[in-house]
């Protein structure tokens, strides 16, 4: 995304639909001891999260063919 960030923990998951981003979160609990997910990192509109995907999926199909041919 223009060299502005780093964002660890970003997965690659292959859906009923293709592959779609897994962002980071942080596993909490709520008020009654229930397992929660808080986002870390996250775009704010649907354009924002197309860019977002199509950069993080464009990347990766990159890096499986450039070890393919390793």
């Amino acid at each position: 995304l223009d060299n502005m960030f780093t964002v660890h923990g970003v997965k690659v998951i292959e859906g009923a639909n293709g592959k779609f981003v897994g962002l980071p979160f942080r596993a909490l609990k709520d008020d009654d001891g229930k397992p929660i997910r808080k986002d870390v990192f996250h775009p704010i509109t649907a354009e924002a999260r197309k860019i977002m995907n199509d950069a993080v999926i464009t990347a990766y199909e990159a890096e499986l063919a450039k070890r393919a041919t390793a």
